[in-house]
């Protein structure tokens, strides 16, 4: 018989639990944290949008543990580019990507995924039931991983969005160089690589705009001023 990586993961949670120990309840950004606060919580969906979506989306998980599993359509045009990843913190052997036509099997391998611990990515082109919601985030809950739900260049609103339930929404576009120039033929980013980031929906305070960096070297968040643009670093790779 064939090992099942999502009982197996289930099994390590349990022992985990069992033993007292304890998972943080919020995924730190770093410095950015001052800002941002407790909104990317475990155990709970959220939703991210915008041109950058994706590159939002790696940022975030490079900053978790574990297995990732991440669930696309047949119509995703999305592609992780290993190198990229690898630059940015996520080593791409951590991330299991299934492609699915039927969106029901979509739906059911990510309400798996969650309910085994891992954190979760489903690409959606319409959004979610009430049900539906329900459902992966009770998985959510049970597993405490984090579901990020995003559709590409979808742009959320604080009024709709995929997950009418989603805890957090995202708005999130590039800023400074990489928006000026985008991802130079090499594949590398000007340097800093910066992000228009905007929290239209935040169930745990108050929505805000924020233009945030990323180091490389400590795979965290910094707020900067908007006005900045320093120069004197080197070009840095990241997802193509």
């Amino acid at each position: 018989m064939r090992p099942n990586p999502l009982a197996a993961l289930r099994a390590s949670l349990r022992a985990l639990e069992e033993s007292g120990g304890k998972s943080p309840a919020y995924l730190s950004f770093g410095a950015a944290d001052t800002y941002l606060g407790e909104a990317l919580r475990f155990g709970a969906l959220h939703e991210a949008g915008g041109p950058s979506a994706t590159l939002f989306i790696v940022l975030v998980l490079a900053r978790t543990r574990g297995r990732i599993l991440w669930c696309a359509p047949g119509w995703s045009d999305n592609r992780l580019y290993p190198p990229g990843l690898v630059q940015l913190g996520l080593h791409p052997a951590r991330i299991v990507l299934v492609r699915l036509a039927r969106a029901e099997d979509l739906l059911h391998a990510a309400h798996e995924g969650l309910r085994a611990g891992w954190q979760v990515v489903l690409e959606l082109d319409k959004p979610l039931g009430l049900i539906q919601a329900r459902r992966l985030q009770l998985a959510a809950e049970e597993g405490g991983g984090i579901g990020l739900v995003t559709r590409g260049c979808a742009e959320p609103s604080r009024e709709d969005g995929l997950v009418t339930s989603a805890r957090t929404r995202w708005r999130v576009a590039l800023a400074g160089a990489a928006a000026a120039s985008g991802v130079a033929a090499s594949g590398l980013w000007p340097a800093p690589l910066r992000l228009d980031l905007r929290l239209v929906r935040n169930r745990e305070g108050l929505p805000g705009q924020y233009c945030v960096e990323w180091d490389h070297a400590s795979r965290s968040l910094s707020v900067v001023s908007a006005s900045s643009d320093r120069q004197d670093r080197a070009p840095q790779s990241a997802v193509a």
